[in-house]
């Protein structure tokens, strides 16, 4: 049998993007996973019998964090294939729920603590920083720029993640393993997060320093460096630390009315 073609794992790209659409509390993102490997099922079993039957092992209990699904779609269609020239079917059945199951949960895991407790945050400080410097300066124009820098920023990982874990989890299959492992998930979270702690350290010194000079625009600044990285080291998130900042704008702006 000859290997998916890159059409055909290109549309089970664009259909990862449909993952949640048909999500259900009973085995949550199921559908969703079957219609994203349809394009690859239809092709490597031919006869209808034989693919009903995948098609229903497929619609058992699944769920990860949707931006790390292409590993799995990718991975998993490269082992039906392997299981389509496999005489015990049986055995390469169980074998690709298993592996399945076995990357859905440290997918998830991974997913959750990047994107959505660190990449998110970090883009939308991102975006809204600049404004609170230049709110000023700011138009309809800049204001709708940031905006949708926002969405393309944050989007770039997940499309970029989607695409490569399409085709590199039909390449390694359950090798993809020791390739994530080389990702040093922790040291990018870390140094996301340092990133935005900085971020944020500096938008504070240029909004409480404005009209100062010389050695009090020093020490305000060394002040507020100091105090945010003691609050990091003391496990308060450059998200937190945001907010923080925000409530401190706003309790300068009304003690200056």
């Amino acid at each position: 049998m000859k290997a998916l073609n890159p059409i055909t794992l290109v549309k089970i790209f664009f259909r990862s993007f449909l993952i949640q659409a048909a999500w259900n509390y009973e085995r949550m993102q199921n559908a969703g996973f079957l219609y994203g490997i349809m394009p690859a099922i239809k092709k490597i079993y031919p006869e209808r019998a034989r693919r009903l039957g995948v098609i229903k092992s497929h619609l058992e209990f699944f769920n990860t964090h949707p931006y790390m699904i292409g590993i799995i779609m990718g991975m998993t269609v490269s082992l039906e294939e392997q299981a389509a020239r496999d005489e015990v079917v049986f055995t390469s059945r169980n074998m690709i729920q298993v592996s399945k199951t076995n990357m859905a949960g440290p997918l998830a895991a991974i997913g959750d603590a990047f994107f959505w407790a660190v990449w998110r945050p970090f883009c939308a400080l991102l975006a809204i920083l600049p404004v609170i410097v230049f709110f000023k300066e700011l138009n309809v124009f800049t204001i709708w720029f940031f905006f949708f820098g926002f969405l393309v920023f944050y989007n770039s990982l997940n499309f970029g993640l989607r695409f490569y874990g399409v085709f590199k989890g039909y390449s390694l299959k359950e090798k993809i393993i020791r390739d994530i492992s080389r990702w040093n998930i922790q040291k990018l979270i870390s140094a996301v997060r340092i990133t935005g702690l900085i971020m944020v350290c500096v938008t504070a010194v240029l909004y409480f320093t404005v009209g100062l000079a010389g050695l009090r625009q020093k020490a305000l600044s060394v002040l507020i460096f100091g105090i945010g990285a003691y609050l990091y080291r003391k496990g308060v998130s450059s998200t937190r630390l945001f907010y923080g900042f925000l409530a401190l704008i706003i309790l300068v702006c009304l003690v200056r009315t």
